[in-house]
């Protein structure tokens, strides 16, 4: 018995731009991606911003370069509390600074991995 196995090609793939935004519509983070599903899995393990998250929209585009050049400017005009002044991948270097807004609603400047941000996230579920 044969079966039929269809070929997706990585230039036919749609990228989106996504912003996460939190629960009283802050604008934590806006980003790039073919697989924002695995972006955000990524996110929750490491960005620091990631326990306050509760929502995200995504924007499609027919090719990677579109959609960096979009989330570029997006991020310069609508400047998400998360991408700092700009991320890693687009400055050429690790990392970017916590935002004072993170900071005052109790998000530390931590490794998100440390209990404090499992912490963060339990009580966060416990008021959800």
């Amino acid at each position: 018995m044969s079966q039929t196995i269809l070929i997706t090609h990585p230039f036919i793939r749609p990228y989106y731009v996504y912003r996460v935004y939190a629960e009283d519509g802050l604008l934590l983070y806006i980003g790039s991606s073919n697989d924002v599903p695995l972006r955000l899995e990524n996110h929750s393990r490491q960005a620091h911003w990631f326990p306050l998250a509760y929502r995200a929209t995504l924007e499609m585009f027919p090719s990677r370069e579109s959609a960096v050049d979009a989330e570029r400017k997006a991020v310069k005009e609508e400047k998400p509390v998360g991408n700092g002044t700009w991320t890693h991948r687009h400055r050429g270097q690790h990392g970017a600074s916590v935002d004072p807004i993170l900071i005052a609603r109790g998000i530390p400047e931590v490794d998100p991995r440390k209990a404090e941000i499992l912490r963060i996230r339990a009580d966060r579920d416990k008021t959800a």
